[in-house]
């Protein structure tokens, strides 16, 4: 195995690696509750099979208030270098919390390598 590929390997391998590309838009409050666009971009070299994106609501106390979301592209034979894509989720908030107080991380399974 080339040790480049190896790299790419190893990296998409570990949780919360450097290729994970979340960000967040368009956040609003209303009322008690909030909504926001989370922004999956697969900037790596990479082909990826799945991702599968976490995301915990501030003050979210127990595993099963985190959001869980995946992400897939099989009929073009796998998440291409480039890809796009964008969810809406939505969770509680309290009057002292903003709705960009929620983090994401992504979990990237690798098809091809570079």
């Amino acid at each position: 195995m080339k040790p480049r590929r190896a790299a790419a390997l190893l990296l998409a391998a570990l949780p919360g690696a450097a290729w994970a590309g979340v960000g967040l838009e368009n956040g609003k409050k209303e009322g008690a509750a909030a909504s926001i666009d989370v922004v999956y971009t697969n900037d790596t070299g990479a082909v990826l099979s799945t991702v599968k994106v976490v995301c915990t609501p501030p003050g979210a106390e127990a595993r099963r208030s985190l959001i869980t979301f995946y992400l897939s592209d099989h009929l073009k034979g796998g998440i291409q270098p480039g890809f796009s894509a964008t969810r809406t989720i939505s969770f509680p908030l309290t009057e002292d919390q903003k709705p960009e107080d929620v983090t994401c991380e992504a979990f990237e399974q690798v098809l091809r390598a570079p």
